[in-house]
């Protein structure tokens, strides 16, 4: 069997791309994009490749991975035997040679020091009480730093209780509450306190200059995250005009070229 750690550690994703021919990807910052070679939808810049963490990953789908899941997706086969065709078009052995693995996820940034918020509630006491580790998390799709680097985790009690607790931002990064996501398709999906009003977009705090992405949900920006596709957002309210034009302005102060919606 192919040694899987050896070949994420061993085999970059740009020579996999030649090994599979997929051509045509432009570069983009520290990006490659083009069509997806897997699903073969969305549009030029559905599919993304991050050479630097040896990963892909495709907006349409809402997937990536390493090499690995990259072979097993573009020739539909299992993963064992994308492992197995790799480690022979490469040579490789089977014996773990290389300097380890690559890491499957970046580390988490700091969101500074949480302030206490008016009416006693204080967010740094709450997210003590999150555990990102949780094994109701373990079917939720995003891995466990991913939930660690929002400052996130599941709920055991409380309004959000059985549910995903993440923060909600203003653009600035000031903690307005924290929102539950249902596990398992509970009603609503998205919960938020008695009263509280969310503000139009999550993750706005992150985004810098170039391109803006606008996914459907939070879980398709934890999605990205874990892909290294930083700025990306979604809505928390409906895009009304106004809110529309709330997202012009916003790109315009973080000099953000472009806006692309998945």
């Amino acid at each position: 069997m192919a040694d899987f750690a050896q070949i994420k550690a061993s085999v970059t994703i740009a020579q996999v791309l030649d090994m599979l021919v997929i051509t045509g990807l432009t570069p983009t910052g520290d990006t490659l994009r083009g069509y997806c070679p897997c699903c073969k939808e969305g549009n030029n810049r559905a599919f993304v490749v991050t050479p630097a963490r040896n990963i892909f990953y495709c907006f349409s789908e809402k997937k990536g991975g390493s090499v690995i899941d990259l072979v097993a997706r573009f020739r539909r086969i299992p993963e064992a035997e994308a492992g197995r065709q790799i480690a022979a078009h490469f040579g490789l052995n089977g014996t773990s040679n290389g300097p380890g693995k690559v890491a499957d996820n970046v580390p988490a940034i700091s969101e500074g020091s949480p302030e206490r918020k008016p009416g006693g509630f204080d967010p740094r006491e709450y997210m003590k009480n999150l555990d990102p580790s949780h094994a109701a998390l373990k079917d939720f799709g995003i891995p466990e730093q991913t939930v660690r680097d929002f400052d996130g985790g599941y709920c055991a009690k409380g309004l959000n209780r059985g549910r995903l607790a993440l923060p909600v931002h203003d653009d600035k990064g000031t903690i307005l509450g924290f929102m539950g996501l249902a596990l398992k398709a509970e009603l609503p999906e998205i919960l938020y306190p008695k009263g509280f009003e969310p503000p139009p977009f999550f993750n706005l705090h992150r985004v810098g200059a170039g391109t803006l992405t606008l996914v459907s949900s939070p879980r398709d920006v934890l999605r990205a995250w874990d892909n290294s596709l930083r700025d990306v957002i979604c809505p928390l309210v409906p895009l009304t005009p106004d809110v529309l034009d709330t997202i012009t302005a916003f790109m315009r102060a973080r000099q953000c070229d472009t806006l692309e919606f998945y």
